[in-house]
Parts: structure tokens; sequence; C-alpha cells
């Protein structure tokens, strides 16, 4: 793998793009989910969404969309006067039962309802170009955790949903 992305590297100075990223998260995240024939998982972070689509573990698809969970923070401190650090304490703490629990859905189904569109169309294409049906969209990313999202995105999708953490495979040294 650090061979391709030396060669992808290599293409992307040629090609005059200086500084590009290096889009690594998506396979990472690929082998959080056990190996279907196909399967859909999207990343939700604090400034991107991104759709990944995987045929028997080998990512064949991704659609990024350019807004994340730092969107959803400034939508909700602007709906309720307050600003960013209180609003994403608010945003990370709400329950359904909190008075300002609809606010913070309201400020996630603004920010996300176009990305969900765009995922709901590139889902289509590619269920109907491999003729196949996804079961369930596994979710992670610290965007995803606000507990009224799972409806959001089961209602834009119209798909099940299934949490996932990217990080419980992954091992290190003690001393880390």
């Amino acid at each position: 793998q650090n061979s391709a992305i030396g060669r992808f590297n290599v293409l992307m100075q040629f090609a005059g793009f200086s500084g590009a990223p290096t889009e690594i998260e998506c396979f990472s995240s690929n082998r959080a989910i056990t190996r279907r024939e196909h399967t859909v998982m999207i990343d939700f972070g604090a400034a991107s969404a991104k759709m990944y689509m995987s045929h028997n573990g080998v990512l064949t698809r991704m659609h990024r969309g350019n807004v994340g969970g730092a969107q959803v923070t400034e939508a909700l401190a602007e709906d309720v006067e307050i600003d960013f650090a209180e609003a994403e304490v608010l945003k990370q703490s709400v329950t359904p039962k909190d008075e300002k629990y609809l606010a913070v859905q309201q400020a996630y189904a603004k920010v996300y309802s176009r990305p969900l569109r765009e995922f709901r169309q590139v889902l289509d294409r590619y269920q109907s170009d491999y003729e196949i049906e996804f079961p369930f969209l596994s979710v992670c990313g610290g965007a995803s955790l606000f507990i009224g999202f799972e409806n959001i995105i089961k209602d834009k999708l119209d798909i099940s949903v299934e949490y996932i953490d990217p990080f419980k495979n992954v091992a290190y040294p003690a001393f880390m």
C-alpha cells in the first residue's frame, strides 16, 4: 500500500497538483466491515461525509459530500443563538428529552439534506449497475453520533442503518 501511495503522489505532482491530500480513511474504514459481497458505508466526519461502496472487500466506488459536523455546529449555533463551542457541546450531549433536541435534529436535517440526496442517487445507480440491493448501510464518524441522525438517514436513503467502529480492530503497543 505504501508503494501505491508513493505512485499516487508522483502522479499528482506530474499532473501539477501540489499538496493534494491522500485519502486513506476509505481503506481503514472498509476493513471495519465484515467482508460481504457488496457493502456500503458512510463516514460522517467534521468537514465532509464520504460514502464508500465495496465488493468482496475491494473499494469500488467513493462519493464525497463537502459538508460535515462542523457545519451542523455552525447551523445550530446560529439557530439557537449561542457560540460555536456551546453548540458543539450541545450537539454532543443532547438527548431526546432535552428541550433543544429538536433544534439539533433540524440543524442535522438542514445541513445533510443535499448530500443525503446525492448519496441516494449514487446508491441507486450502484444498485442498478450491479443488480443488487444493499440490506443496510454502515455508518461511522463523529458527526454520526447524534441519536436522531439515524432516523434522518433512514428517511432520506430508505435503508436500515448500522453503526460501526473502525477502531475496534486496531492494535497498538501498550506505551501508546
